[in-house]
């Protein structure tokens, strides 16, 4: 019996998986991994400028509708959803609070809205290079939490429909 690669479509093309590269090092970037143990020990509580590059369209289901905007509070409450869904952590009981009160859109690059066009409808989000600053008054925690959360993104995505390849984003360091 034939062994069934597995297939995955991207547009108008339809590509067969046969093989798949992973590495820990930086030599391939898209091929990265690494465990939740070291993305939490890597977490900088002193670093507070985070740059984030969204690759694909990025946008968040907010009641009926979307919202394709980088707010920091959106952007980071999906990181630490995701996060929470495979790894149990103890994240600041207000987190979400502090981060409204304490992180700011300090530079936005070539930030722009665009389209991934799906079976049913195009699905709009925004695409570009988002500086977050963290204020000065920020604990500590905060900190090293927005740090871990911004390391996480890149395995996560960022926004809805990341499994159909929307919210592709890195962090540039």
């Amino acid at each position: 019996m034939a062994r069934v690669e597995p297939t995955f479509r991207l547009g108008c093309t339809e590509f067969a998986v046969t093989n798949v590269l992973a590495a820990a090092d930086r030599e391939n970037p898209w091929s990265r991994y690494t465990s939740y143990a070291d993305l939490i020990e890597g977490a900088r509580p002193d670093q507070r400028r985070i740059m984030l590059q969204f690759l694909t369209p990025a946008s968040f289901r907010t009641g009926d509708v979307d919202l394709p905007l980088p707010l920091p509070r959106l952007v980071f409450q999906h990181y630490l959803k995701r996060f929470r869904e495979f790894q149990e952590f103890a994240f600041l009981p207000d987190f979400f609070e502090t981060v409204e009160r304490c992180t700011s859109i300090a530079r936005m690059e070539q930030v722009r809205t665009d389209t991934i066009k799906t079976k049913t409808m195009p699905l709009a989000g925004f695409i570009g290079r988002i500086t977050f600053d963290i204020s000065k008054k920020a604990p500590p925690e905060l900190i090293a939490q927005l740090n871990l959360l911004a390391d996480f993104a890149f395995f996560c995505g960022t926004g809805r429909k990341t499994t159909v390849g929307m919210g592709q984003t890195v962090r540039i360091q």
